[in-house]
């Protein structure tokens, strides 16, 4: 085929996108709902029914771990009540009547092991019942923009009115984020603490930490009840963007989020260089994209130097190349003539100021004659 080459460095410029939504198989992904933001602009890369309101499970922790960090010193003791042992099924940190931990170690529970009886403990310390807890979580939740849920207790164990959305979910991660205390703790993978009664120490693992083979991780908690489903809130790091990805009513969180977290790679590895419906010259010609043109990132961008755009001889595709190396495509149309019948218009919009001027000489040169 022949092309016409055009210099494309001032091009690329003006046409350069900063981000391409994730590119994910909607098939692949088992969660009734879910989302991944960039966790600065809130920008969305993928969501399914994200403001569908569903039970969290164990993902409530992360809320409850913000509230406390907020409300208790990590140094203070707190003694578990009977209550926070009889009240509860599920993961436990095995504590005892009586016994007494800091809320460094109780937080350390919560969000490694998922501990129900640190958790009630917790929010029996900070408001001195589950109840006045909630009151707080729940404030907390709204400050941090989220408006469609409803949190009762602190461990997500299942109560009808407890609720959220992916959306708000995502929201109250993002301030989880911001807290240095909660990714410390919840980055850890080992911890040793005092066992009441017992000679030796308790120590306990964090199982899902590296559940998922990548190395930008910053944080992640999971949950599961059978009315909730699978549900897990991330977050990771990459090139220089930090996002958030949720998950809701799943029934594989794991293979959820590795197929999410590959497909958000994808979109942070590429670029739009053209958009869809974009005016651009090449030559003496304008036209207009009729689809995405897009490329690998670029990691430096002195090599945008060696791009080219090739135009097909009958002026109906646009190519990217490097070198011989065609690696992109897009159809466009061309749209000169279209701006030319508009142009007696526009010529005159922009003429009739000279033309007045023209004829007001005119005129006073013929007085002047006469």
């Amino acid at each position: 085929m022949k092309t016409k080459s055009f210099f494309i460095i001032l091009l690329l410029l003006s046409l350069l996108q900063p981000r391409l939504l994730a590119q994910i198989d909607p098939d692949k992904i088992s969660a009734q709902a879910g989302i991944v933001l960039d966790a600065d602009t809130l920008e969305v890369y993928w969501q399914r029914n994200s403001d569908l309101q569903k039970y969290p499970a164990s993902i409530t922790k992360v809320l409850t771990a913000l509230v406390v960090l907020e409300n208790a010193n990590l140094d203070d003791l707190v003694e578990v009540s009977d209550n926070a042992i009889d009240s509860i099924i599920g993961n436990t940190l095995w504590l005892e009547y009586g016994e007494v931990q800091s809320v460094d170690n109780l937080l350390h529970g919560l969000l490694m092991v998922s501990a129900n009886d640190a958790a009630v403990a917790l929010a029996e310390h900070v408001a001195g019942s589950v109840e006045k807890f909630a009151l707080l979580m729940n404030a907390k939740a709204k400050e941090l923009g989220a408006k469609s849920s409803n949190f009762v207790n602190p461990h997500g164990l299942h109560e009808k009115d407890h609720i959220t959305t992916a959306e708000d979910m995502a929201l109250i991660f993002k301030g989880a984020l911001a807290n240095p205390e909660f990714l410390r703790i919840a980055n850890c993978s080992e911890k040793t603490m005092p066992w009441h009664g017992k000679d030796e120490d308790r120590t306990i693992y964090h199982a899902t930490l590296q559940a998922l083979p990548f190395p930008w991780v910053i944080a992640n908690k999971n949950g599961y009840t059978d009315e909730a489903g699978q549900t897990l809130v991330y977050g990771a790091s990459k090139n220089d963007t930090i996002f958030i990805a949720v998950l809701l009513d799943s029934s594989d969180i794991y293979n959820d989020m590795e197929e999410l977290l590959e497909g958000v790679y994808t979109s942070l590895c590429y670029h739009d260089i053209i958009c869809s419906d974009k005016n651009f010259t090449l030559g003496q010609n304008l036209y207009r994209t009729q689809g995405e043109l897009k490329i690998a990132h670029l990691d430096d961008k002195d090599e945008i130097d060696n791009y080219v755009l090739l135009l097909d001889e009958d002026e109906s595709s646009l190519h990217l190349a490097q070198g011989q190396v065609v690696l992109a495509r897009t159809e466009i149309a061309r749209i000169s003539e279209e701006l030319s019948k508009k142009m007696p218009l526009s010529w005159l919009i922009y003429a009739w100021p000279f033309m007045l001027l023209f004829w007001v000489i005119y005129i006073y040169k013929l007085r002047r004659l006469n």
